[in-house]
């Protein structure tokens, strides 16, 4: 099945420009600008209008690419659904995610991931990390210790692993608390304070030291990874080595 005009008008939209995304896709510029002017001819609309440098989507844009999204996705679920009648899975590896970011992140590579992969099964584990979250744990620690630090003894209402319940809790106007940066968006009708410097701790990829990664599995750490970086507040993303290797390895691929 050719997937090919989709993957090429939302590369088109990632990038925002014809000349990252043809050498992001391997093709020439007049060859992808030649594909998508004849796109919008078929269609009758124009797909994405130029604002400064940047090609960004227009309503009708939003509306096709939304459907190209669905359609790779309904493809990959196809695949996925005729290799697991026919118990044809090449590969299956189970991934332990938390229930808010971890699975908000594995549903937005999930239909890439299957696109390239149809025949690799994932069973998800959702739960909270002991080791990161809770009383006595690494964030409580790095919390407890900013305050002292700062002469602050607050008056203690909740504690809780669930960055969720506490989000809720403030939006309800139930004293102040501590949130990841991801929740603290604008049009909230709060009010929210940085920390200088700020508080931080490593959310990452873990597996076992002595696993060797297929190549399934290093490309769901690339998707991971190419995601993570995009939505960095600061536009940087600490890699390791390993990291680096993977992401050079697909990059190029």
């Amino acid at each position: 099945m050719n997937t090919r005009p989709y993957e090429y008008l939302l590369a088109i939209s990632e990038n925002g420009s014809l000349s990252k995304t043809a050498q992001a896709l391997g093709i020439s510029q007049p060859t992808l600008s030649n594909f998508l002017s004849g796109t919008e001819r078929q269609m009758g609309h124009a797909l994405f209008e130029r604002s400064g440098r940047v090609l960004i989507p227009t309503e009708a844009g939003l509306i096709y690419l939304d459907t190209c999204r669905r359609i790779l996705e309904v493809i990959s679920q196809t695949y996925h659904a005729i290799a697991s009648l026919e118990d044809r899975y090449r590969e299956v590896f189970t991934v332990g995610v938390t229930p808010y970011r971890g699975s908000q992140v594995f549903s937005e590579i999930f239909p890439e991931f299957y696109h390239k992969f149809p025949v690799i099964k994932i069973d998800l584990v959702e739960g909270y990390m002991g080791a990161m979250w809770g009383d006595q744990t690494t964030n409580s620690r790095i919390t407890k210790s900013f305050l002292a630090r700062n002469d602050i003894t607050p008056t203690v209402v909740y504690e809780s692993n669930n960055a969720l319940l506490i989000n809720g809790m403030l939006r309800a106007g139930i004293g102040v608390g501590f949130l990841p940066a991801s929740f603290c968006l604008p049009g909230q009708e709060r009010v929210y304070f940085s920390i200088t410097p700020p508080l931080r701790s490593l959310v990452g990829v873990f597996f076992s030291k002595d696993h060797v990664l297929t190549k399934a599995q290093r490309y769901f750490i690339y998707l991971i990874t190419r995601l993570q970086a995009k939505s960095s507040q600061n536009g940087s993303t600490y890699l390791n080595e390993t990291a680096k290797k993977i992401l050079r390895e697909f990059e190029k691929g």
